[in-house]
């Protein structure tokens, strides 16, 4: 039978399948699903996005499959980022360096609902840590409600992003100048 499947790999999406026997337990499912998982991980290192899966079940008994970095849509580089995740990862980048990871939800924070489900997703998939604060610590944190930290990965997409709307800005200047100096010269 066909299993069909998506982990996340840091801020990866991973789609992946196998022909597995029909018979396989939840737990032989949870096999697969975590050897795609670490499968995708070391390759993704390699720079490879896709490739063939192999993994051996009981009394050996062979499943293989394929996977896919990036799914049907890809998260895997700064501009594959939707909109929001893309102002998500430097809002919070900004929150880690400003103020230490500390974030406010709720009525009058700067994170939607929306902004908290990705947060969740990242967190679930080891790109950020996320973790909601404990009643006596909002206290104390006069009003904040969730600490965030960074994986590796989390600052190296964070830095990747910056430096690309860094560079768009500087040509959108240059592009501004010259048009400018065009103008001055013209009058």
């Amino acid at each position: 039978m066909r299993i069909n499947g998506e982990v996340y790999v840091c801020c990866h999406y991973v789609a992946y399948f196998y022909d597995a026997p029909a018979d396989a337990t939840a737990e032989e499912l949870g096999l697969l699903r975590e050897e795609a998982k670490r499968h995708a991980a070391e390759r993704l290192v390699q720079g490879s996005s896709t490739g063939e899966l192999c993994c051996l079940l009981r009394d050996g008994v062979e499943c293989r499959g394929w996977y896919n970095i990036g799914g049907f849509e890809s998260r895997g580089r700064p501009g594959d980022l939707t909109p929001d995740e893309q102002s998500l990862l430097l809002y919070l980048e900004s929150r880690l360096v400003d103020h230490g990871g500390m974030l406010q939800g709720g009525p009058g924070g700067a994170m939607n609902g929306e902004d908290f489900d990705i947060a969740e997703r990242w967190h679930a998939s080891g790109f950020i840590e996320f973790d909601e604060l404990s009643e006596a610590e909002v206290n104390r944190r006069r009003g904040h409600t969730h600490r965030c930290r960074f994986s590796e990965e989390a600052w190296r997409m964070a830095h990747r992003l910056r430096r690309l709307r860094a560079e768009q800005e500087t040509s959108t200047l240059i592009a501004e100048e010259k048009k400018m100096t065009t103008s001055a010269n013209i009058v």
